[in-house]
């Protein structure tokens, strides 16, 4: 099974554990790339932290492995050194679901335990890199 059910995603988090979620393509600046956001729990709360890669997978090398993947440097240009933006915090870890999703689009039922955002990207991929994801 790759997506956490409410409860599972909400158990993980507070098991301290992380939880991701691809979102898909991405522009910025006229620059195509992918992102991704994470719950990562810590001391302060639970962060939520947006991601993004260049999309190069069909011409960088065959690289299919998200993590690596050239930064994409979204969304604010000032952090030129930063491939990922830290989004906010919530203090619980429903809250957390419900802040990442509003800040970025992300679906309740596509929480998946960090790791498996790699094989999503592998579909996305396979599925030839389309401009909507998930495609229906």
């Amino acid at each position: 099974m790759r997506y956490l059910v409410e409860t599972f995603a909400v158990g993980a988090l507070r098991r301290g554990a992380e939880i991701e979620q691809f979102l898909g393509p991405r522009e910025h600046n006229g620059e195509r790339g992918v992102a991704w956001v994470e719950i990562w729990p810590r001391e302060q709360g639970y962060v939520i932290t947006l991601y993004g890669g260049v999309d190069q997978a069909d011409g960088y090398q065959g690289q299919r492995v998200l993590y690596e993947l050239p930064p994409f440097l979204y969304p604010d240009e000032a952090d030129e050194d930063m491939p990922f933006c830290e989004l906010g915090i919530a203090s619980e870890p429903l809250g957390a679901l419900e802040l990442a999703e509003s800040l970025t689009g992300a679906v309740r039922s596509r929480w998946m335990n960090r790791g498996l955002g790699m094989d999503e990207y592998a579909d996305y991929v396979r599925a030839g890199s389309p401009s909507v994801w998930p495609v229906s």
